[in-house]
């Protein structure tokens, strides 16, 4: 019971930070700017896939071949991958900014 409380709490914290992280993914996608502003969102939004790509890779390839053999299953809920690129987007958003 202990044990579930806690994924259960880390799932929370991880929609909450997942949703903010898409609220600015959509910010960022429909501002205005100018070329530099552009040139940086489109830098993020390759490194972005290059990051989630294999990301789905992994997840295809555990839910094929090793899901079956363990009591521990994910199920693809769309909610957690969205969640996941928009993580994703925002870090190296900010880290394409600094520099």
């Amino acid at each position: 019971m202990k044990y579930q409380t806690i994924i259960v709490i880390c799932l929370w914290i991880f929609l909450l930070v997942s949703l903010f992280c898409s609220i600015i993914l959509l910010i960022e996608l429909f501002k205005k700017g100018d070329e530099r502003v552009k040139f940086i969102l489109s830098k993020t939004c390759m490194n972005t896939v290059k990051l989630y790509v294999p990301f789905i890779l992994v997840a295809f390839i555990y839910n094929t071949f090793f899901e079956r053999f363990t009591n521990f299953s994910i199920r693809d809920i769309p909610v957690i991958y969205i969640g996941v690129f928009a993580i994703i987007f925002t870090i190296t958003l900010f880290r394409n900014k600094k520099t």
